[in-house]
């Protein structure tokens, strides 16, 4: 589904403001909740996200092969 921005905020129905507020809310949400994790769910977390950049990587190349042979 695609979204103008412009015709939405027109429209009364979004805001980039509102946007604005969530994602430092949201940030700051998150910056608690990792304080809270173990040294061990921050080294899962981790190597997630690195394969998933390698996934992301591999994808925009066109390497499928190695896109789905990679492992945590």
């Amino acid at each position: 589904m695609f979204m103008n921005v412009d015709k939405a905020q027109q429209a009364g129905i979004w805001s980039l403001d509102d946007f604005r507020k969530s994602l430092k809310d949201a940030s700051r949400l998150n910056h608690q909740w990792c304080q809270t994790l173990t040294l061990e769910d921050r080294w899962i977390f981790s190597r997630f996200n690195t394969v998933a950049g390698q996934v992301h990587q591999a994808l925009e190349e066109f390497r499928f092969h190695e896109a789905a042979n990679l492992h945590l």
